[in-house]
């Protein structure tokens, strides 16, 4: 008897190894649900002292693939074009944006301010217009966080409601598939 779960399966993996062999010949992978593994997985929206300039965003590329984010866009109230960090050069590829796979990248207000403080993270890093409104008092609000791709597709969105915020500066994280407060552990 034929297991019927093993069959999606298979099916995927086909397309992962269509994809890839397309990618090496052409340079482009043709596997249409690529963005869709792009999540949002760390937001810093509130840090102890000044937040000028030090709200981030932390991205996870989970695909076997790099992610191409040209033409991409963040959203924390309205959208704002993701570019490339201008103190660095070393994540481009040509004039791509590119998240490795199985890698952390983080959209920040101020990249030279986030290598400041965060001065081990090995995160590719990308400059965005960042300003998330802290709704700790008003609890039915929420701020909305998201990314879009270049088509318009909302690829990833987190809801953030007062009883999600952290109340002592620290970012939250999602964690197996549950978002919660906790100290900074970039890349969780």
């Amino acid at each position: 008897m034929t297991n019927i779960l093993f069959y999606p399966f298979f099916i995927f993996r086909l397309s992962k190894l269509f994809c890839y062999v397309t990618a090496l010949i052409f340079g482009i992978c043709a596997f249409p649900d690529l963005a869709l593994a792009m999540k949002i997985t760390e937001i810093a929206y509130d840090r102890p002292g000044s937040d000028s300039g030090r709200e981030w965003v932390e991205l996870f590329n989970d695909s076997d693939l790099p992610i191409t984010i040209n033409d991409w866009q963040f959203f924390d109230g309205s959208w704002h074009q993701i570019k490339m960090d201008p103190s660095t050069t070393s994540t481009t590829s040509g004039s791509e944006l590119l998240i490795p796979p199985q890698n952390y990248a983080i959209l920040a207000a101020d990249p030279a301010r986030f290598r400041i403080d965060y001065p081990n993270s090995l995160a590719i890093v990308f400059d965005t217009a960042i300003d998330i409104t802290n709704y700790q008092k008003v609890q039915n609000v929420p701020t909305i966080v998201a990314i879009k791709d270049e088509n318009n597709t909302v690829i990833s969105e987190v809801s953030l409601y007062a009883t999600l915020l952290s109340k002592d500066g620290h970012p939250i994280q999602l964690l197996n598939d549950q978002w919660s407060d906790g100290p900074n552990i970039m890349g969780s």
